[in-house]
């Protein structure tokens, strides 16, 4: 049975250099185990395509949650500025009133 290659990029040094050790640890063992040990190094290789991909959401979200951050500061500035038209056009409207009076 050959395991796939999974391609480690993306993760923090430390946990790569972990997960690659423990990947590259070829010891001697009895063939009552091999199969436990493969089972072991496909959970592995799965844990390490999960991690990638919870990473690239990581990396997603955190665009995403910066992207609605500048759109917000725009609209709120936008607001800013509506209200300070709305109430020039207030104030305007009084002092006609009150000359017109």
């Amino acid at each position: 049975m050959q395991r796939s290659q999974v391609k480690i990029t993306n993760i923090p040094d430390k946990l790569m250099n972990d997960l690659q050790f423990l990947k590259d640890q070829r010891l001697i063992i009895p063939m009552s185990e091999h199969s436990t040990l493969q089972q072991l190094l496909d959970k592995l290789d799965q844990l390490i395509e999960q991690c990638e991909a919870l990473h690239g959401d990581n990396m997603l979200l955190r665009q995403r949650e910066q992207d609605w951050l500048v759109e917000r500061t725009e609209l709120i500035e936008k607001n800013n500025q509506a209200r300070t038209r709305v109430e020039a056009v207030i104030n305007h409207l009084k002092t006609l009133k009150e000359g017109a009076s």
